[in-house]
């Protein structure tokens, strides 16, 4: 139980594991925003691709 209380107060006191917190709650963040667009987006590129291959797909027949 001393290790424990040792090695809990060694790294909040650790200013590297703050950042490392920081910046993976930012990763965390682009990433939701990374998702949020290309759910939203997804939909109308299906469309643009679908277009696009028939357009082709005729103009090769």
């Amino acid at each position: 139980m001393i290790m424990n209380r040792k090695f809990t107060r060694k790294i909040l006191s650790c200013k590297a594991g703050a950042t490392a917190i920081e910046y993976s709650l930012i990763a965390a963040m682009i990433f939701l925003a990374a998702a949020g667009t290309m759910s939203a987006m997804g939909g109308t590129v299906k469309i643009l691709f679908e277009e696009n291959f028939t357009e082709i797909s005729s103009a090769l027949n």
